[in-house]
């Protein structure tokens, strides 16, 4: 029964929620003790969000062939062992014949799945 009528209310919501800013609701809330977050995009949330920044969530990486480049940190932080980062990001391809090597294809067999495009591999 609680969900009979959400479309209804979910409506009603979105048509009052859209007479303030996102600031605004927020600073309302608060006045009023009541438990609230912004919903964030994936920009906004990589871009402004205080925790993400204060966690480093982001980081930049310089990259052989892109340059300066922000990748998503480990998301696993354990104190006085901070993670490393030797490398930058592989480029598509990179360890394709390391890899299938390593699985034990023949070069002859490698060679023919990088022909056929059935596996990508470092274009130069």
């Amino acid at each position: 029964m609680r969900t009979q009528n959400r479309d209804f209310v979910n409506g009603e919501l979105e048509k009052i929620f859209k007479t303030r800013t996102t600031a605004e609701w927020m600073k309302r809330f608060a006045e009023y003790d009541v438990p609230a977050a912004p919903v964030q995009d994936l920009y906004q949330a990589l871009r402004h969000d205080p925790q993400i920044a204060h966690n480093k969530t982001v980081i930049v990486q310089d990259h052989p062939t892109a340059g300066k480049v922000e990748v998503q940190a480990l998301p696993v932080n354990f104190h006085g062992t901070p993670a490393q980062y030797r490398r930058a990001s592989p480029r598509f391809g990179e360890h394709s014949v390391e890899v299938l090597q390593e699985f034990g294809f023949k070069q002859d067999e490698i060679d023919s799945l990088l022909a056929s495009k059935a596996v990508g591999g470092l274009e130069a």
